[in-house]
């Protein structure tokens, strides 16, 4: 008699959802120690520079408040990073802190969103970025010299505001295309940490200073780093 496939039997153990939880996990059995899937995101406001840092931990700060959708490392957290995201978007006054839910993460610098005006062209300030390279370093140790931003750059089939029939209005494009969870992140083999009581460093150098200031009243463009790892917890 077929008995098809045999249910799997789970243990209270806490099992790993990925290789790097489960290295990790190994890694320091026996120490109290466990890692747990988490993520830290910081966002700037862009304007005319040549180099776009981020503040990573919630003890440091710029002035500006810690807006809703940033989430920032504690100083008693230690997160290791398994992957680093990088994005570029619009927000209507992001220093007030309200409206950055509204915010749509992009992985390219879309003429039709990024347009500027006959003086400057967002959109061309905008693709110095992905010119340029990231820098990641802790207190004074670097640990990435130059990782190449053209890594975080992505142009999908479906673009916002791209014609798609002859209907002047209703025949676009609503959104950029978003595929799968990969868009605009590298993965990184979790050899680092980042700790909350340590000075972290994250830069992106670009090749000559970009006016990437948003032309449009009340709006700001912003960039967005996020960070996917991994948390350690004690048991």
């Amino acid at each position: 008699m077929y008995k098809g496939r045999q249910p799997q039997v789970f243990s209270n153990k806490l099992e790993a959802f990925s290789q790097e939880r489960d290295l990790l996990n190994k890694r320091n059995l026996g120490s109290g120690k466990i890692y747990v899937e988490s993520y830290l995101r910081s966002e700037v406001i862009l304007g005319s520079d040549s180099r776009i840092s981020f503040e990573i931990q919630e003890n440091v700060s710029s002035g500006l408040a810690i807006r809703k959708t940033e989430r920032r490392l504690k100083q008693s957290d230690t997160f290791t990073v398994t992957g680093i995201g990088f994005f570029i978007g619009q927000c209507a006054n992001l220093s007030s802190g309200t409206n950055s839910g509204y915010t749509i993460l992009r992985t390219f610098p879309n003429p039709q969103i990024f347009a500027g005006t006959t003086t400057v062209t967002e959109c061309n300030e905008l693709q110095k970025i992905y010119n340029g390279f990231m820098t990641v370093q802790r207190d004074q140790t670097k640990y990435f010299e130059a990782l190449p931003m053209m890594d975080h750059y992505c142009v999908t089939e479906a673009q916002q505001g791209l014609a798609v029939s002859t209907v002047a209005t209703t025949g676009l494009y609503q959104r950029d295309g978003h595929f799968n969870r990969e868009q605009g992140f590298r993965k990184i083999n979790p050899t680092f940490d980042i700790v909350g009581t340590k000075k972290c460093e994250i830069s992106i150098q670009l090749p000559d200073t970009a006016v990437m200031t948003c032309q449009r009243s009340s709006t700001d463009n912003i960039g967005v780093l996020i960070l996917r790892g991994l948390v350690e917890q004690r048991r």
